[in-house]
């Protein structure tokens, strides 16, 4: 970010894809649509930019439903919310909220009539990321079909790309008891620019590094 030298942000800020979601909505010919988001700090704050510019691009937000956090997600009931996005009457749902809620809203929706050829669901990268949770087995559920989704773009390295392998080398080893997080890559990038950046100092820069003490 441009107000601090020091800090790397890993993850792409959520202004990009809410400028990505506006062009899409654009090139579509869409001006009417409704939000649906998890009431955390990712689904309200995710569309921030989408929000603040959909007026100046013409683009009227029907509805915005939010759903509550829980930890008991298989009985997740957004009836409610759902119901108040029917009654909008939009046609174009744009939801922004992670792989977990995405199944039982999306199911919800189609026991309510709000899936289908008349409607388009758009979902961000928080539900793209780990798509293979909403799979029932080998296959895509008949209401997933046709959705959109937006995914950041994940770079190689240059080492990588002149061995001709873009696989990281932590997925190079799976554990078959270990279920990884699409977001375990970013971790361990993090790790390695820290791990880099210290390398740096000590050995081309000649600065000695003591440990620090931690109560």
């Amino acid at each position: 970010p441009n107000w601090s030298e020091y800090l790397l942000h890993m993850q792409p800020l959520d202004e990009y894809q809410s400028l990505a979601l506006l062009d899409l909505v654009k090139y579509m010919g869409w001006n009417r649509v409704a939000i649906i988001s998890s009431m955390d700090s990712y689904g309200i704050n995710g569309l921030t930019t989408f929000q603040r510019l959909s007026n100046e691009r013409k683009i009227k937000i029907a509805a915005n439903e939010m759903i509550p956090l829980t930890k008991d997600i298989e009985n997740l009931d957004v009836s409610s919310q759902l119901q108040n996005l029917k009654q909008s009457e939009a046609r174009i749902f744009i939801m922004n909220v992670h792989s977990g809620y995405a199944q039982p809203i999306l199911y919800t929706a189609k026991l309510m009539g709000l899936v289908g050829s008349q409607y388009a669901w758009v979902v961000t990268d928080g539900t793209v990321k780990d798509a293979d949770k909403l799979m029932n087995g080998t296959r895509y559920e008949d209401y997933l079909q046709g959705d959109q989704g937006l995914m950041s773009s994940v770079s190689s390295s240059s080492n990588r790309l002149r061995k001709g392998d873009d696989t990281p080398s932590w997925a190079q080893k799976p554990d078959k008891g270990l279920d990884l997080q699409s977001r375990a890559g970013l971790t361990y990038d993090s790790v390695w620019v820290i791990a880099q950046a210290m390398d740096k100092l000590m050995y081309d820069d000649y600065i000695s590094i003591s440990d620090t003490e931690v109560d």
